[in-house]
C-alpha cells in the first residue's frame, strides 16, 4: 500500500512539473475521496411486513472520478466529467432498511 502511495505522489510531481511555456489545450485531471451524503425526507410510505420509512439517505462512502476538457479560448472549455460514489440507499423510519447499491459496477 505505502508503494502504491510513493509511486501516486512521484507521478503527480512529474505531471505538475511540466515548464510553464508549454500551455496544453487539453486539460485533464481525477479525483478520489470521501463523500458525506444527505437524503430526503417525506410522507410516511408504509411497507407491509417490512416497516414504515419516511426518509431516503445514500450512505457516506468512498467516490472517485475524473475530467477531460479541451480549451476552445483562453477562457472557455468544452468537456466531461464523471464521477461516482460507492454507496447505497438506506430508507429511514420506524425502521432501517438498506436497498441494491445506488449503481451497480
Amino acid at each position: 500500500m505505502f508503494r502504491h502511495v510513493v509511486l501516486a505522489a512521484a507521478l503527480l510531481v512529474a505531471v505538475g512539473a511540466r515548464p510553464a511555456h508549454a500551455q496544453a489545450k487539453v486539460e485533464a485531471g481525477v479525483n478520489f475521496g470521501w463523500t458525506f451524503s444527505d437524503g430526503v425526507s417525506g410522507n410516511a410510505v408504509t411497507v407491509p411486513g417490512v416497516g414504515v420509512f419516511d426518509r431516503v439517505d445514500p450512505k457516506d462512502s468512498g467516490s472517485l472520478g475524473f475530467h477531460v476538457g479541451v480549451l476552445v479560448t483562453e477562457n472557455a472549455e468544452v468537456g466531461f466529467l464523471y464521477s461516482h460514489q460507492f454507496s447505497n440507499l438506506v430508507l429511514g423510519g420506524t425502521s432501517d432498511a438498506t436497498c441494491l447499491p445506488v449503481a451497480q459496477s
